[in-house]
């Protein structure tokens, strides 16, 4: 089953040659209970290590089932493992935090088996090592011979031919390492089982060859009993671990131990909202950037302000009002929004002089701060920063004045259009808008409105003009900067 023919191996550490085991030549076969025995440093678990894969060599040839071994690569090395070893450890490698049952049904897991598959099989298997009522308990529970038993339930499962064990007794008490070879003896009798141990008086009445180890060499290789003839091998089954066995070992892992769960949840949580505040910071400052500078076409950047237009690029009817009216979160239309996008100055023969915008009272929603609601025709309400240098002069000053409106662009005045002040809002803003002037808006009744309308149409305005027997159309426009 196992041939080493003058295998070596070495280990190089920083220029430094040092000898794990010189030219060993070596046949084992199935059926065999081999002990390996030695001192500390004697090369033995050097020796378990390349016997089971787990480590390479550098001369010589190893052959395994008849098959050479020196051009293996890792990948090679990690097939044969899963097809012909199973290993036992001194300190169990169990996940203490999993069940008896799970520990040993992880193998089969992540060698491609389906759980539907495996059921059967664990429960047989932890039955046979005479720990059926733990199965469903947790290994951090158990003794030290019991941990040792569910590592061997582990290892026996994978149905390997070749069973490993370093040391199994090493951490067991002399009762306890007496069960655990008595065990390991009845359930690999069909198998090449492999014992490395520095204790020989226990294992070896159930020894059928005994391998004594001494600076690197083999010393005594000794035949105890006959071993039973085994003459079919049969390797391990194995596949890929299935999506499923992922999610399914993902979950448990997370869920396994609740305050490392709680942990892992909290840091994640921590992250999280550290990457939210960093990304909501950046889009926040970048909104900031974006609304920084001058708009050409558009003056009012309010937030909530949504331009629509249609496709074809006809008028708007009533039933399209209608429409846009009941979508959700829509707080009121405006028609013609020309209005919204045009700043205007009053003044009087005080020398007020006020810039802002002009906006329909329907659309009001704030509290004087000051004054009364419009009752007349020309009467408005006006909303302004308390930081205004208008408003640190008083509010008395302002109300219940007749103003005058002027174009903005040009100074020119409206004719016909006279307001009234009678109500003031004022409001914390201590930062001025684009261009350096306050957000300032003027509150009107629909008929004043009418007239600002018509002013600002007649900077939008076509001509078609008779000459020399053809018709020309030019288009005046005046724009308000």
């Amino acid at each position: 089953m196992l041939k080493l023919k003058d295998v070596s191996k070495f280990y190089y550490n920083k220029g430094l040659i040092s000898t794990g085991f010189t030219k060993i030549n070596l046949e084992l076969k199935m059926g065999e209970f081999v002990v390996i025995t030695g001192e500390s440093g004697s090369g033995k678990s050097t020796l378990l290590n390349v016997l089971s894969g787990l480590d390479s060599y550098e001369e010589g040839e190893m052959y395994i089932n008849g098959e050479e071994t020196s051009h293996y690569t890792e990948k090679d090395f990690e097939d044969y493992r899963r097809k012909y070893i199973a290993n036992i450890f001194q300190s169990f490698n169990l996940i203490n935090s999993y069940t008896v049952y799970q520990n040993v049904e992880l193998v089969l897991l992540l060698n491609g088996y389906k759980r539907k598959q495996v059921k059967k099989k664990v429960l047989e298997m932890i039955e046979k090592v005479g720990l059926t009522e733990f199965k469903n308990t947790k290994v951090s529970k158990l003794s030290g011979g019991q941990k040792q038993r569910v590592a061997i339930a582990r290892a026996m499962v994978k149905e390997t031919p070749i069973i490993v064990a370093d040391e199994p007794t090493g951490n067991l008490d002399t009762k306890s390492s007496k069960d655990v070879i008595e065990l390991l003896k009845k359930v690999a009798k069909d198998k090449l089982v492999i014992v490395v141990t520095h204790n020989l008086e226990q294992v070896e009445e159930y020894a059928t060859r005994i391998i004594k180890m001494h600076d690197g060499r083999i010393i005594e290789n000794k035949m105890i009993k006959e071993a039973k003839e085994v003459e079919h091998i049969e390797t391990s089954k194995y596949n890929k671990i299935t999506i499923g066995n992922k999610y399914r070992l993902g979950i448990r892992n997370t869920f396994n131990i609740i305050t490392k769960f709680l942990l892992l949840f909290a840091v994640f949580l921590f992250i999280s909202a550290s990457l939210l505040s960093e990304y909501a910071s950046f889009e926040q400052t970048e909104y900031e950037t974006n609304k920084l500078g001058y708009n050409y076409y558009f003056r009012n950047l309010s937030d909530n302000r949504i331009i629509i237009k249609k496709e074809d690029k006809t008028s708007f009817t009533n039933e399209d009002y209608d429409k846009i009216a009941n979508i959700e979160n829509v707080d009121y239309i405006i028609n013609d929004d020309l209005l919204l996008d045009n700043e205007f100055c009053i003044n009087n023969e005080e020398d007020i002089y006020i810039y802002g915008k002009i906006n329909n009272i329907k659309q009001y929603r704030g509290t004087l701060t000051q004054g009364r609601m419009p009752q007349e025709e020309n009467e408005v309400i006006l909303r302004i920063p308390k930081e205004h240098y208008q408003v640190r002069n008083g509010l008395n000053k302002i109300l219940e004045k007749n103003y005058t409106v002027r174009d903005d662009s040009t100074g020119e005045k409206k004719e016909g259009i006279t307001l009234k002040i009678v109500g003031i809002e004022t409001y914390d803003n201590s930062t001025f808008l684009t261009g350096g002037m306050w957000e300032v808006n003027f509150y009107l009744n629909e008929k004043m409105l009418e007239n600002f309308r018509k002013n600002i149409n007649q900077n939008y305005s076509t001509i078609k003009s008779l000459f020399n027997g053809k018709y020309y159309t030019s288009q005046i426009r005046k724009f308000i900067f």
